[in-house]
């Protein structure tokens, strides 16, 4: 299988049984259910490679699939208020570490002790904690519509829309 970067996030690119050449979300890999050739290989647990349990496949059917995690299935784009949801990979979230993107990553902290960098779709988003200090979660409220992580305030990068968090009063204070 072929990594995509499309507009999915990660995956694979992989023919289904028409022959077709069509890309899979992270979501429908190693879920139990084949939606081409070649999406449910690779899935056996290895010592080499971390491991989680598959979100999308527990959230359909209940109970446990324990999947590899891949470099083309970590970091990828997800929406759990979607309809139909888009699923991370992992039901803990995993995925969402080590992102070898250097575009989708949101920050570092220890995890288990280790530094690690997280995906920016963990941070200021009230998912299940990821890093041993909840660092993904130390967040400011700068408008009624703007949430930026602690280290993002006056960091010289408009992250709000109107750019308020370069222009906050701590920031004019700043050196």
């Amino acid at each position: 299988a072929v990594v995509s970067t499309q507009s999915t996030g990660y995956g694979i690119t992989c023919q289904n049984q028409c022959n077709m050449s069509i890309t899979l979300a992270p979501q429908f890999i190693c879920n139990g259910s084949p939606d081409c050739l070649t999406d449910e290989t690779n899935c056996e647990v290895v010592p080499d490679l971390p491991s989680c349990s598959h979100y999308q496949h527990r959230a359909a059917h209940g109970g446990v699939h324990i999947v590899p995690i891949h470099n083309y299935t970590r970091c990828s784009i997800f929406d759990l208020e979607a309809e139909p949801p888009v699923y991370p990979y992992c039901w803990d979230f995993h995925d969402q570490t080590n992102c070898s993107d250097g575009d989708k990553v949101g920050g570092f902290c220890p995890i288990d002790g280790v530094m690690i960098n997280i995906s920016k779709l963990m941070v200021c988003k009230n998912h299940p904690q990821l890093c041993d200090n909840a660092e993904e979660n130390n967040c400011v409220n700068v408008t009624s519509t703007c949430t930026v992580h602690k280290h993002r305030l006056c960091d010289g990068v408009e992250d709000c829309h109107d750019g308020s968090d370069e222009e906050r009063e701590e920031c004019k204070n700043a050196t």
